[in-house]
């Protein structure tokens, strides 16, 4: 199963992909509290390398997961 996972709660965000549960990929970025800026474009920046240069498939994608203590993306 290929999941993203999306972590918000504390002052660095990072987004991850794994496929069964290894890490494929993982990107972060510490530029204070501004992850409702931040967070999705180095998400859509890891996903297009991904797909670009190292050919992997996202249709199999099974979820986009926050981070359960977000506060910038709430559940």
């Amino acid at each position: 199963m290929l999941i993203l996972a999306l972590e918000s709660s504390a002052k660095a965000a990072s987004v991850a992909l794994c496929r069964d549960g290894v890490l494929i990929a993982q990107s972060q970025q510490c530029s204070g509290l501004t992850h409702s800026c931040t967070l999705l474009p180095m998400a859509a920046q890891l996903l297009t390398v991904l797909t670009g240069a190292a050919g992997v498939d996202l249709s199999p994608l099974a979820a986009v997961i926050p981070s359960p203590n977000a506060k910038s993306f709430p559940v």
